[in-house]
């Protein structure tokens, strides 16, 4: 094995046909025969392929050189489980140049992990269990269900048979080209079915194992077809479910066919395959997976009901979809050549997934929320010194899923929003498509796009954006008036505000973007590209970074300061939200004072802007939570000013979402939660006598029933009763998001007895580990419940890593989302010193952020405790 864990050269795989048979669901395994059509090239007596857990049964390596084929006796297989590989080892040396024929026929087993090739088990509308096979290969699972060169730069080309109960539906990447039913006594393998078939797909182009998939199941579909024509016929798009909720999958199907056009034109290539189906999966641990033809959702990802769904499921849905379309071309026609460059995938796919909402859906102005949502997240997330390069370099399988995250996601969509703020959209996308063009069914790095992009706009890209991408963290720009003159510094952002020198060497080329008011032309145009700059004093005010899509953070002289609190109604709602966000944590860092912070939401009272409001709650939120230890008495000045700002526009609110348009909506829930959460009785008590009416068969609406749960599981006063009663609805309620909801609402609870019963519920077997993240983030939220959590997991640790870490993802986002939210040195010792000793593969990069978040919030006290306790007086 090299350093970066890949097989050797010896062998390029060019084509698989795989025949998988025998499935048992009784006994979880199934059969598979598998060819590989091989280049070989080198000249080797080794052939080493990836393997996890297969039992090969017989196997066969032939090749042919010159006309003349040979057969290659193989004396042996070694099975490195660590790595998961299988060595052949060979008679004889197979000559460089040769195509060679491996055959193997191998027993696998069907996984309950959500990984491989698993099974999801669900009641149907009848209440009778059923089972739905699916694959889920990203990273590095395909391994496990076939042996395979499981490498996204070792592409090749697939073709599957699958020998399937009759009245199963058999999907795969591509169209089905022959089901044939095989005749009386070929049952094996049958699921209560009177017969078996055997479904062959078209081969499918060039592509990386972790795209190739299938699934099989009983199943309704819905179709449309697209307005476009691929190679003279509209696109066959449909939405499989399990059988009787397909309805639910109309919106994401008008938005699935849509987007698909949408990107044709924009990439300037057409969608490759013949078809395109989406399908939700009953059992999965992410919200979705791009396989190329076949992709793969969480139930609440892809289906929503207008008369049942929150409406922030609707938005969820359409860009969850195009996010997933957006990689058939930018991951799937086009692959990053080793996972260090995933970000190439994902950041891109997050960005203009918002780009073809805001082009869908322009009311919901997808951009303004991206800075309040996506930006200020990954801005938190690359502050902790235990952050990444965008670019990563990575080793292991254990390293591939850690860098699943904010970072590879979040930032690099950010990073691409300034970038192509600053080129300008329309050309940024004609770079892309470039690149596309260039590259496709092949692997491209970094450095491809950046050319490709500036070739087209005849912009030096690699200026702008290399140091995003190859360097850890981000800047902030401190601004201060000196005499005429307006000076401009940057230095490395970290929150816990201890930099060290040799964490301070990079410098960024920022674009400062001085808006001097409202108009896309209110702007000073201006880089800073070294340590510091200064220019001529403007008049007037001026706001660092227009819009807030710059990726830092700025810290202002009181002069400067002082002159935008007399402009705000020249801001931007985006402007406004990056004020708030960057006042809360410079504070944080030691930059500036929380009170100023405070101040500043202080004059916002009021605000109309649903992404404004939706930055001065989690900046409330983030000082409340910080501040969860501190004594009675300040804590109780600070709810009561957090009151202050909500109450008054909350006490205009009604329970009814139906009229608002998205944006409106979502503001009406997120105060509301707020207002309950703060204990503001007057909304209390009216979202309770909604629950009682709802619990009398009265309908609520969709969006609001997270509130009126929190009102009756928050109180300190509430009982089991009440508790019961919200947990009972997932079992009397059809609406697919309940569960979620429901759960999170649970993790309000404030009276220890609730709280316990909300705890165990994180190892109860009718909570299915993809779900017990939303009860188990909502408790780590709760300032009443962040310490019993703790003392849960303390006492349970040996059955929760059992029950979570069968998902290796999944237990390391419990521990991410979940541990980070205390706010004392000696809880971060406690952390740190309770893993020592444990296994900790799979989680280490998350744990280092965990205890480095503490730290942060730890000195975030310690610096601003008096300086809070003075302002609220």
């Amino acid at each position: 094995m090299t350093e970066r864990d890949v097989l050797p050269s010896t062998f390029k795989p060019i084509r698989y046909d795989l025949e998988v048979s025998q499935i048992d669901v009784k006994a979880n395994t199934f059969h598979g025969d598998v060819k590989v059509q091989l280049d070989v090239k080198e000249t080797t007596d080794q052939l080493v392929l990836h393997a996890s857990k297969l039992t090969f049964n017989t196997y066969k390596l032939t090749y042919t050189l010159n006309k003349t084929e040979a057969e290659v006796s193989i004396n042996g297989v070694t099975v490195d489980e660590k790595h998961e590989t299988a060595t052949f080892s060979l008679g004889e040396k197979v000559p460089a140049g040769a195509k060679a024929l491996l055959e193997i026929e191998y027993t696998a087993e069907i996984k309950t992990n959500m990984n491989g090739f698993y099974r999801s088990d669900y009641l149907d509308k009848d209440g009778k269990e059923q089972v739905m096979l699916s694959t889920q290969f990203e990273a590095t699972e395909a391994r496990g269900a076939l042996p395979c060169w499981d490498e996204p730069n070792l592409k090749a080309t697939f073709q599957l048979s699958i020998s399937v109960a009759e009245d199963f539906t058999a999907l795969s990447n591509t169209p089905v080209i022959s089901s044939k039913v095989l005749g009386d006594g070929k049952k094996k393998g049958a699921v209560e079915a009177s017969g078996l078939k055997v479904v062959k797909f078209q081969e499918t182009p060039i592509m990386s194992t972790y795209l190739f998939a299938w699934a099989v199941g009983k199943m309704d579909y819905i179709e449309t077809l697209t307005e476009k024509s691929y190679n003279g016929k509209k696109l066959p798009v449909r939405i499989y479910t399990q059988q009787g909720i397909s309805s639910q999958g109309e919106f994401a199907l008008s938005v699935a066919a849509k987007v698909v056009d949408l990107f044709s034109d924009v990439f300037k290539i057409d969608y490759v395959l013949p078809k395109l189906d989406l399908i939700s999966v009953p059992s999965y641990s992410h919200n979705a997976m791009e396989n190329w033809g076949l992709v793969t959702f969480r139930p609440t990802a892809l289906l929503f009901d207008e008369k049942t769904s929150a409406k922030k499921y609707q938005k969820k849905v359409a860009y969850v979809v195009a996010h997933e379309l957006a990689h058939q071309w930018f991951g799937n026609l086009v692959t990053m050549d080793w996972w260090d460059e995933l970000w190439l995938n994902e950041g891109f796919a997050t960005w203009v997934g918002s780009y073809a909402l805001d082009k869908l859906f322009p009311q919901w102005k997808v951009f303004d929320v991206c800075i309040t949502e996506d930006l200020q997240t990954a801005l938190t997330a690359d502050a902790s010194r235990g952050s990444h390069p965008v670019e990563v370099p990575i080793q292991s399988s254990a390293d591939i899923d850690q860098v699943f995250d904010h970072i590879s996601y979040l930032k690099g969509g950010s990073v691409i929003n300034q970038l192509a703020n600053t080129i300008g959209v329309e050309d940024f996308l004609s770079g892309v498509a470039h690149y596309l063009s260039e590259h496709k069914f092949g692997n491209a790095k970094t450095k491809d796009l950046w050319a490709s992009i500036s070739e087209v706009s005849g912009v030096d890209v690699v200026t702008m954006a290399n140091n995003w991408i190859s360097k850890i963290g981000f800047p902030y720009v401190s601004v201060e008036t000196i005499g005429d003159e307006v000076k401009f510094t940057q230095h490395r952002f970290l929150a816990s505000g201890d930099v060290k020198d040799s964490e301070d060497e990079t410098i960024w080329w920022i674009p400062l973007n001085l808006s001097t008011g409202l108009g896309d032309d209110d702007v000073v145009r201006q880089t800073l590209t070294e340590r510091s700059i200064s220019i001529p004093k403007i008049d007037g005010f001026f706001k660092v970074n227009k819009n807030s899509t710059g990726f830092y953070r700025v810290v202002y002289d009181k002069t400067t300061l002082d002159a935008i609190k007399n402009n705000l109604d020249k801001l931007s709602p985006t402007d406004k939200v990056g004020l708030v966000s960057d006042l809360t944590f410079t504070a944080a860092a030691g930059l500036t004072k929380t009170s100023d912070a405070l101040e500043f939401i202080k004059l916002l009272k009021g605000e109309s802007e649903a992404v404004v409001w939706d930055a001065i709650l989690k900046s409330l939120g983030s000082i409340s939570q910080v501040w969860y230890e501190q004594p009675k008495d300040i804590q109780d000045a600070l709810n009561k000013f957090i009151q202050s700002i909500i109450s008054p526009s909350a006490l205009s609110l009604d329970f009814d979402t139906t009229p608002e348009d998205f944006l409106v909506a979502d503001l009406k829930v997120k105060l509301l939660a707020s207002a309950v959460g703060a204990g503001i009785t007057e909304i209390i008590s009216p979202a309770q006598s909604v629950f009682a009416k709802y619990q009398q068969g009265e309908p609520v609406d969709p969006s609001l029933r997270g509130v009126i749960f929190q009102s009756i599981v928050s109180p300190k006063d509430a009982t089991e009763e009440d508790w019961d009663s919200v947990y009972n609805i997932i079992r009397s309620s059809d609406a697919l998001d309940t569960r979620e909801i429901v759960l999170a609402s649970l993790g309000t609870a404030t009276n220890d007895a609730l709280i316990d019963k909300s705890l165990d519920l994180i190892l109860s077997p009718e909570v299915p580990i993809m779900d017990v993240q939303f009860v188990a983030v909502a408790l780590s939220k709760n300032n009443a419940a962040r310490d019993k959590l703790w003392a849960y997991l303390k006492d349970n640790y040996d059955a929760i890593y059992e029950r979570l870490n069968a998902n290796r993802v999944v237990f390391d986002r419990f521990v991410k989302f979940t541990l980070g939210s205390f706010a004392s040195l000696e809880k971060s010792d406690e952390i740190k010193k309770f893993f020592e000793g444990k296994d900790i593969y799979g989680f280490e990069r998350s744990l280092d952020q965990v205890t480095d978040s503490i730290k942060t919030n730890a000195n975030w006290v310690a610096r601003d405790s008096e300086d809070i306790a003075k302002w609220l007086q």
